[in-house]
Parts: C-alpha cells; structure tokens; sequence
C-alpha cells in the first residue's frame, strides 16, 4: 500500500499546481498505509474498503475537516460531524486526501467562483475544468485519489467530468444520504461520484446508498436488477447540433456504439429547463442560504452595530458575486408580487416535464444526451457572455429536474486536445440498471 501510496502523493502534488485541493492531509496519508501494510504483514484481515483513497468536495461535512464550501462566509468553519456518505466510507475503510476546491456553495459552471481561487483545467490550465465539483474532476484526472465524491445541483458533477475526461455518476435522488450537504437547492442536489471507471462508482454505490435516519427523503431500499440484453435506447436529434462539432461527434459516436438499439425521442420542454430550474434551485437558495447571517453562521464583519448595516455588511463580505446574484434572484422569484407568475408557474413546469419524461420510460430504458454543448473555455474569458456559463448546464439539469439517475461516459477525440462524451440518464430509482447497461457495452464505449 505504501507503494500506491506514493504514486496517489505524486498526483496530489500535481492535483495541487492546478488548485484542485483546499486542504491535503499528507502524513495522514502514510500513516494509513504504514498500517495496511503492517496488516497485510501480519495476515490481518482487511475491511471492504481498505486501501481505497478517495476526495471529498468542500460543500461535504467532514469531522475536524474544511467544510468551507469555497466561500469566505465558512472559511474558518470545520465541521463537528461527519456526513452520512462519508461517514459509512471511513467505516468500511476508505481514506480521505484531502477536500477539493469547487465553485463557492456549488454555484457555478466552471470552478472559477472560489475564494480559493479557480480550479485549473490538467488538460490546458489556461481553461476550466467544469464545475462545480472541478476540483474532484481534476483530482481524479491527475491520479491524486481513485474516486471524488462530489455533488450534482444541476451537472456539478457530470459537466466537469466532460471537461476533464473521466465518468461522472448523479444518483437518483433520495439514493445516497443528503444529510451532511451544505444545502443550495434541497430538491435538486445529489452526492455524487467521479472516477476512472463506472466499476468503482458501482462499488461505491454498494456501501453508501440506502436509507438514512437523518435525511427523511432517501429512498427506502437499494434495487435489484434484472439483467437485459434488449435495452431500449432513446436520443433527441434536436440536441445533437449538426453545425456544432463538439455533439454532431457525440451523436456519431452513439449510432457507432448503440445501433439499432438506438430509437429517436422528442423532448418538446427542451427551452423550459433552464429557466425552470434556474428559478426554483435561485428560490431555494435564498432560503438555505439566508442563515448564513454572521450571527447564526458565518463570517462576521463587525461586532456591532445598527443590525441592518451589521447583517448587510456580514453578507457583502462573506458572500462572492455568483452567490450573491443568485440570493438576490431567488428573492425576487419568491416576493409576494412575483410568488405565483414566477416560482408556482416553475412548480408546474416540473411537474409537466416529470410526467413527460415518465412516458418516455414507460416505452424506453434510458435516454442519451450530450453532457456539454462547448468543449472547455478559457479561465476569466471577458468576451464571453455570462448567459453562457448557465446554457453550459442546458442538457444536464434535467435528470436533476425529474430525480433520474444519469452517468457521463467519456471518449476521446481524434485530433482534438479534449474529451467529449455523453450521458446515461435511466428512470428515478433504476440506478444500478445504468452500471449493467454499461458493462454490456463496455468493450465498444473504452
């Protein structure tokens, strides 16, 4: 272990030249595997997860650990408890690197909304590698951990797996404990995997989903799949753009692999996701976010003072621009004059797009989208207009919209520096059914 220990350390030094990590816990590191090899010498036996080393992202609570969430409102903050995820990891032996950088309260596309600073791109670092969870992206692309655990609002974890090559997993939601999960938007966010391979992420599905007294929404049992050789596979046409390079190779792609087994889907709400969703997770963070007051938590600007000027000021410094917009138009969205045209009509378009897509699985068993319209963009690019870093999200939120599970798969690109790939999204609760269609094609997908 002491070994592979070595080659993990020697990732984690370039993992940090990219700005992937906050903190690192190195001499944790070899005093672990001092002991699993002590183990092994002694004919100890090992428990289940012995030997895996894995990142947490900073938006994850970790006892004694930075659960910062990459804002100045938590940068001293560390946590008193364990999430349940984590939690049921370090039971079976899993063993924590280190907590990786992310868009601050994972709001953003591209990792470059930190206090930290933003996250690099191994591949090119003058480009971003996706975000939120870019720092768990990039932790897994320079071999610093064997898996990431990040989490998935709207394609945090799936979208920065694109940029950076590797397979991103968004369970169902309700399938892996919340509890422990700085919240942003309650109803969409997930805990979710990046790895190397869907195999590890299928492992630690095993270990880590399941019902969890401290979080009343997960599901309340694990699945039993019945394999299939005939899955039916639906694609929309009209997100594979034929003038866009970056999906018209996605789509070839698909045909190559899937063939016949390959059925074209309309999907008529395509132009309603991004609006629904960026209205109601802005409705939910303003309120999860509203106890971060420098009284109750958070950071605290002044001792005191006229209270208005004492909160406005705690919030202006803690807060970065990002968050802060999004408060701001969550707010709006959930004023008394906008109430019903804005945040109940969102309400009803999800649950118009939950039941269209309930149909869809009634006659398919999954559906394939582009996970990014764009390859990767430059880190600070001024000319590019900030509605696109929230387009960048378009085909990802909606298996966060309907709770369906959804898994990037990666493939290279002749000729091109970057990575493309595709993503799996199968019916809410139907997660393992991914992993079994997966290893059914796995000899053509790697």
């Amino acid at each position: 272990m002491t070994q592979l220990m070595q080659e993990y350390l020697k990732g984690l030094q370039k993992a940090k030249g990219y700005n992937a990590y906050i903190e690192t816990y190195e001499t944790e590191a070899w005093s672990y595997a001092a002991q699993i090899d002590e183990k092994i010498k002694n004919e100890v036996p090992l428990r289940p997860l012995e030997g895996l080393v894995i990142s947490v992202k900073a938006n994850i609570a970790v006892t004694g650990k930075n659960t910062s969430a990459a804002s100045k409102m938590l940068a001293d903050y560390r946590s008193p408890y364990m999430a349940t995820c984590i939690d049921r990891l370090v039971k079976e032996g899993a063993f924590i690197i280190g907590i990786t950088n992310c868009d601050e309260f994972g709001m953003g596309s591209s990792s470059e909304n930190s206090h930290y600073g933003p996250v690099r791109n191994a591949i090119d670092p003058d480009f971003v590698p996706g975000g939120s969870s870019g720092g768990a992206a990039v932790a897994v692309q320079t071999h610093s951990c064997q898996i990431a655990i990040g989490s998935d609002t709207g394609g945090s974890v799936r979208q920065p797996a694109a940029f950076c090559g590797v397979y991103g997993f968004k369970p169902s939601y309700g399938r892996i404990s919340r509890y422990g999960l700085l919240a942003y938007a309650s109803s969409f966010e997930q805990i979710g995997f990046l790895s190397q391979t869907p195999e590890d992420i299928s492992l630690l599905m095993q270990y880590t989903a399941g019902p969890d007294e401290y979080d009343a929404t997960c599901l309340p049992k694990k699945e039993i799949v019945n394999s299939s050789k005939n899955y039916r596979v639906a694609y929309p046409p009209a997100c594979y753009d034929k003038e866009n390079e970056y999906t018209n190779a996605c789509k070839n792609l698909l045909e190559d692999i899937f063939g016949d087994h390959l059925h074209e889907v309309t999907l008529p709400f395509v132009d309603k996701l991004i609006p629904c969703y960026y209205i109601l997770t802005t409705a939910e963070a303003s309120s999860n976010l509203g106890r971060y007051d420098g009284i109750r938590y958070g950071h605290r600007s002044m001792e005191k003072g006229p209270i208005n000027e004492f909160y406005s000021k705690n919030r202006t410094e803690g807060f970065g621009y990002e968050v802060k917009k999004r408060i701001l138009v969550g707010s709006f969205v959930l004023s008394s004059g906008y109430f019903d045209a804005y945040y109940l009509k969102a309400q009803s378009i999800r649950d118009r797009i939950k039941a269209a897509m309930e149909l869809i699985f009634d006659q398919y068993d999954f559906v394939v989208l582009p996970t990014s319209p764009t390859p990767p963009w430059q880190i600070g690019d001024k000319e590019r207009p900030e509605s696109m870093n929230y387009l960048a999200d378009i085909y990802t939120v909606l298996a966060n919209i309907i709770g369906s599970p959804a898994i990037h798969v990666p493939f290279k690109v002749k000729n091109s520096k970057w990575p493309n790939g595709f993503q799996i999204l199968a019916r809410p609760g139907e997660d393992e059914k991914i992993f079994d269609f997966l290893a059914q094609y796995s000899e053509k997908i790697r």
